[in-house]
């Protein structure tokens, strides 16, 4: 079968690679149809390009976007339609099979934990990860995630804490030992089984620490129940879900975790569809004051994922001013991260930019109390070198612990000191991307 050219313009920004724009312009082409977006008569039904060197780099890419079980699910029933090797399938299925594992574990680990709390009594909503692989892809493979995310009230945090600790779980790498300070601006606390398995974040609260006006109990009220491998449990109502989404991944990322989130958008609307009320959208928006970070995220999902989101919604929402800068930085945030090769720490970002001294104290302030209470914690020192709590060995691994810290950002940071134009072009786009969302 002949295969078919891509002849439509860059849909990325123009400050990306030539090499690179071509490699994700043909990721989002092939990614729109696995999502069952792409409408263009003459690409719907279509086969796909093309040589295995081509698809080698685009499954690279996609597994950094974190979206190779997801392309694999559709690719793999297109058959002849796509030219693609047995070679790169396989490579893709063993990416698909690890996936579903690693869920299926989450999942058994997650209804153990549900079981335990809800017999105690304490009612619990499940955020993001588990919420959306199980209920909304509806398989777990599709939805990669790192730990569990759950959510509680208030006034349940004592005798959840208390319930964790009773099942093995210890306080994990970003528990945050300056409780009082850091964790109360941070909204959870981090939670590490005994016996392996996933980190589980125990959250009060979303978008705590931030300029909007979230009100927890709204959550709670419109919670709706649900079954996750086969243990009930509550879920955000669709429309918060809609929300919870779009400010974790412009808020609290600021569009640095790749193309994943936005494909949890375009699904948690077509699993929503008839159900979703973008009126009742729209009226949170104005409530939690969140039309910023809500606007841009829904755009680029429009833009590049086709995100069916209502006509004229986005026009309604759009906030006083918009500047389709935002919008660019937004995209050059996606691209890039992955071709970055230096970490950047989002308070050595702010602090570079930050043009006040009050500010700049404030910002080396946190700065300290994150490296002396999560870096340098007994939590974080047990946990990421595998180094028993009580051992010795945990004031060696201090050492080891900031030696490795000044390897992953001391190179970012002489390059901001040195002025490098790359790196201070991230940094200023970021500064300005964050300092615009914050802006209510």
């Amino acid at each position: 079968m002949q295969a078919c050219s891509i002849n439509r313009p860059s849909i990325i920004n123009k400050n990306v690679s030539e090499v690179s724009g071509s490699r994700m312009d043909f990721l989002i082409e092939v990614l729109r149809y696995c999502l069952g977006t792409e409408t263009d008569e003459k690409t719907v039904g279509r086969s796909f390009p093309s040589p295995s060197s081509d698809w080698d780099e685009v499954i690279e890419e996609a597994d950094w976007h974190g979206i190779v079980p997801l392309l694999y699910q559709s690719l793999k029933v297109l058959g002849t339609g796509v030219n693609i090797t047995d070679s790169v399938l396989q490579r893709m299925q063993g990416k698909y099979l690890r996936s579903a594992l690693e869920n299926l574990r989450r999942s058994r680990q997650l209804s153990e934990l549900l079981r335990a709390l809800t017999s105690d009594g304490i009612p619990v909503i499940a955020l993001k990860g588990m919420h959306l692989a199980e209920i909304v892809y509806g398989n777990v493979a599709l939805r990669p995630m790192s730990d569990i995310d759950l959510l509680v009230k208030d006034e349940d945090l004592p005798k959840t804490e208390e319930r964790m600790f009773g099942l093995g779980y210890s306080y994990g790498p970003f528990a945050y030992a300056n409780r009082s300070w850091i964790a109360e601006k941070i909204g959870n606390r981090a939670y590490v089984p005994a016996k392996g398995g996933s980190v589980v974040e125990i959250h009060w609260g979303i978008g705590l620490g931030s300029p909007f006006n979230i009100d927890p109990k709204g959550l709670w009220e419109r919670a709706c129940p649900a079954t996750i491998d086969g243990t009930p449990v509550l879920v955000l109502s669709p429309e918060d879900l809609l929300l919870h989404m779009c400010l974790h991944t412009s808020f609290q990322n600021a569009f640095l975790t790749g193309l994943l989130p936005l494909c949890d958008i375009v699904r948690i609307i077509q699993h929503y569809r008839g159900e979703l009320d973008w009126g009742k959208v729209q009226d949170r928006i104005g409530q939690w004051g969140v039309a910023r970070p809500v606007y841009l995220t829904l755009d680029l999902a429009k833009e590049l994922l086709r995100a069916e989101v209502p006509n004229g919604f986005l026009e309604r929402i759009r906030p006083h001013g918009f500047d389709r800068e935002m919008t660019v930085r937004a995209r050059e945030q996606i691209f890039d991260s992955r071709d970055s090769n230096q970490a950047v720490s989002p308070k050595l970002i702010r602090l570079w930019g930050s043009k006040g001294l009050e500010g700049k104290l404030n910002l080396l302030r946190e700065a300290f109390l994150i490296l002396k209470n999560v870096f340098l914690s007994k939590e974080y020192i047990t946990y990421n070198y595998s180094v028993p709590r009580k051992s010795l060995r945990v004031y060696f691994y201090y050492a080891v612990s900031l030696k490795d810290i000044l390897l992953r950002y001391g190179g970012s940071a002489w390059s901001l000191l040195r002025k490098n134009k790359l790196m201070v072009s991230r940094a200023e786009r970021e500064n300005e991307l964050r300092t615009w969302l914050e802006s209510v």
